[in-house]
């Protein structure tokens, strides 16, 4: 499984008369709505380690940084995080003096309020869990290193994106010989397919492959607006041969 992280880019610029050290983290606000907002936290982040970064800000110098997304959440204005302005990115930061306040505060625009909530990762395949595994049991661990997506009274199910299903079938047909090793008890392989828009294309194509593929499955094909997964189009292979 692959492991993205979100990074912000941007330029710290000292025109003052003593080096700045500079917290590893800080925090940025989304616009207040309902007397709340998002905030989101980050630490400085060294891309060629891997690792928090500490930035110093020599003396009228400009430093380029990333700050890498480490929580995002909605909290009460007037709760923890308050003194981050709506809008705003706030750095607590030091001087030869001490602890400068009040800490450096900088507004976004719109547009970079909007860039920021691209950047909190969606659990798609957690969101298609809840919503396509009702009845079943989700998430279970079914060898050592292996989890089916849902197991129920029939299937052992792995759930993809529409354009992945080559990668939902196999899990499907992996974790299914699992967990009847482990079992002793045989179910059949299960594909739930998430499409972007329309299932009909990816949906042609794999019932092609798996009426010749010849193996007992069951695919689901689910549209974005699919509430449960009796709202998807079923498909059982092979399919009944004409005549």
């Amino acid at each position: 499984m692959a492991n993205y992280e979100s990074l912000l880019r941007g330029q710290l610029v000292n025109s003052g008369f003593s080096v700045a050290s500079i917290l590893s983290n800080f925090a940025c606000a989304g616009e207040t709505r309902s007397n709340e907002r998002e905030i989101y936290t980050f630490n400085f982040h060294d891309v060629q380690r891997g690792t928090k970064a500490f930035p110093e800000v020599p003396t009228r110098s400009t430093v380029s940084f990333f700050g890498r997304l480490t929580h995002a959440q909605t909290y009460p204005v007037n709760g923890m995080f308050s003194s981050v302005q709506p809008k705003h990115c706030q750095f607590t930061y030091y001087d030869k003096y001490g602890l400068v306040q009040p800490p450096l505060s900088l507004s976004l625009t719109d547009s970079q309020v909007a860039l920021l909530k691209t950047m909190v990762p969606r659990d798609e395949p957690g969101e298609w869990r809840g919503k396509y595994c009702e009845g079943k049991i989700p998430d279970m661990a079914v060898s050592d290193r292996s989890k089916a997506d849902c197991v129920g009274g029939n299937h052992v199910i792995a759930i993809e994106a529409s354009y992945r299903w080559p990668v939902a079938v196999s899990r499907s047909l992996a974790d299914a010989k699992s967990f009847s090793d482990v079992s002793g008890s045989r179910k059949l392989p299960g594909a739930i397919l998430v499409c972007d828009d329309d299932c009909a294309s990816a949906s042609a194509e794999a019932s092609v492959a798996l009426t010749d593929l010849g193996v007992p499955l069951t695919t689901w094909w689910c549209k974005q607006d699919s509430r449960a997964l009796k709202d998807c189009e079923r498909k059982d292979f092979p399919k009944p041969k004409a005549g």
